[in-house]
């Protein structure tokens, strides 16, 4: 399998300029591998993120390097792919918690709001976690029940 990599370095002041990128690569779900560098799946949409990202990193007048590769090593990707399937776990298993907290009131916020996270964690799940199928009809059943 091939994956994206992504170095980065910006200067040290402000400060912001490192948070904003690291709020960025948090957002996509991109997993540290080591100080500055991290790992996605290589795909036309994370490769697009992060060849916006490395503009942007310029434009702070910072450097980045954004680089495909190949693990040499089965049991290293094989860890990998499963770092980015418990992040997707974790959020399958929230939304679970909130379905199991359903409200008297607001019903259909409270709804609407897990759907959001929904479509958020499954557009991370870059390794399509069968979790997502549970879940899934889970919301549709809640969703029929508030028709």
């Amino acid at each position: 399998m091939q994956w994206l990599m992504f170095q980065y370095s910006v200067p040290n002041k402000p400060s912001k300029l490192r948070v904003y990128v690291w709020r960025k690569l948090k957002a996509l779900r991109a997993e540290q591998l080591l100080e500055g560098l991290y790992a996605l799946p290589l795909t036309a949409k994370t490769t697009e993120q992060l060849e916006w990202l490395c503009a942007e990193v310029f434009e702070m007048s910072g450097e980045a390097v954004l680089w495909k590769s190949e693990c040499l090593s089965a049991l290293q990707e094989e860890k990998l792919i499963s770092r980015f399937g418990e992040e997707a776990h974790k959020g399958y298993r929230k939304i679970q918690e909130m379905l199991s907290q359903k409200p008297e009131e607001n019903q259909k916020a409270w709804l609407d709001n897990i759907m959001r996270l929904y479509a958020d964690i499954r557009y991370h799940d870059y390794f399509d976690t069968q979790q997502h199928y549970t879940i899934h009809t889970q919301i549709e059943k809640h969703y029929r029940e508030g028709k």
